[in-house]
């Protein structure tokens, strides 16, 4: 299992977070999502994937990820 903090761009307030960890909860092989809007950042656990698929993810959702 991986586990890797990525600074989040495009999240406009605590809403983008929510609808952004709710949306990656969905996803196959992400065991654990935690955004926040505060930070800018999220905190995310996956197994069986490789980090440009975890940010694929996230730039599907309309947001984009990069190494923190």
């Amino acid at each position: 299992m991986e586990k890797v903090t990525l600074k989040i761009d495009g999240m406009h307030c605590d809403n983008c977070a929510k609808r952004l960890e709710k949306a990656l909860l969905t996803k196959e092989n992400i065991k654990t999502a935690k955004v926040d809007f505060a930070s800018q950042t999220a905190i995310i656990t996956y197994d069986n994937l490789s980090l440009n698929k975890v940010k694929e993810y996230i730039s599907d959702i309309g947001f984009s990820a990069t190494a923190k």
